[in-house]
């Protein structure tokens, strides 16, 4: 949970602040803040978010993402196959996530998630009904992924409303990334939330259930609107 607000905080920043140095200050403590709580779901969401930036941010920061890239995965090869060893439990934390999260081995992290997988899917599957309306709230603290949790709490049924939900805001993707709009932000907060998910049960934590809530907000709105704002509030900061 921690990555994703941290996550959350970088795009904030990368967006709506104005000054260049306190933009590039927040956004370097931020990185490294999130850096330092070595989990797999917050490196794939920066890497999401680097990625982002390639094809949505203007001219000099598409060459600084395209660098940050590059050198996070000669950063990695180094660390994962000679510096680890010097870098203490982060090291051999950072090489048991690249084994299990990235090149699908075995590992302690990854064998804990099956076994709850596999122990909420044979209780679900003893009775027709759980799978189509849920056990209850008990059954979603089983797992700790929201996916896996939502169809332990309200089965098929929730699972498919809360996939109806990332439809509908995924079809209003924004006219152009480059503008900078409220939409822009949104879909990659929506992206990186999905990851979290994977890893988290985002439905009992408030900071999750904010950034939700804020997503459905901003959707509710048509994205003229949104520019309209902006531009009133850039124009009344420039008076």
């Amino acid at each position: 949970m921690d990555s994703l607000i941290l996550i959350v905080a970088i795009i904030f920043s990368i967006y709506f602040m104005d000054n260049k140095v306190a933009k590039t200050l927040s956004i370097t403590i931020l990185s490294l803040v999130l850096i330092m709580q070595n989990t797999a779901s917050g490196y794939m969401m920066l890497f999401i978010l680097m990625t982002c930036s390639v094809f949505f941010l203007k001219r000099i920061y598409k060459i600084l993402s395209l660098l940050l890239i590059s050198s996070v995965f000669v950063l990695g090869f180094y660390i994962y196959n000679y510096w680890y060893v010097n870098m203490g439990d982060y090291g051999i934390l950072l090489v048991d996530k690249i084994n299990g999260f990235i090149l699908g081995s075995d590992t302690s992290s990854i064998e804990i998630r099956q076994q709850q997988i596999q122990i909420l899917m044979n209780d679900m599957n003893s009775y027709l009904l759980y799978s189509i309306l849920g056990k209850g709230g008990g059954e979603a603290y089983l797992v700790e992924n929201t996916y896996y949790a939502l169809y332990g709490f309200m089965g098929i049924l929730g699972v498919l409303l809360f996939a109806l939900l990332f439809v509908f805001i995924f079809l209003r993707i924004p006219k152009s990334f480059s503008q900078g709009t409220y939409y822009s932000h949104s879909i990659i907060i929506t992206v990186v939330y999905l990851i979290s998910c994977a890893g988290l049960i985002g439905f009992y934590l408030y900071p999750m259930i904010f950034i939700l809530a804020y997503l459905v907000s901003t959707y509710s709105f048509k994205e003229p609107s949104h520019e309209f704002l902006l531009k009133a509030y850039n124009d009344e900061n420039l008076l």
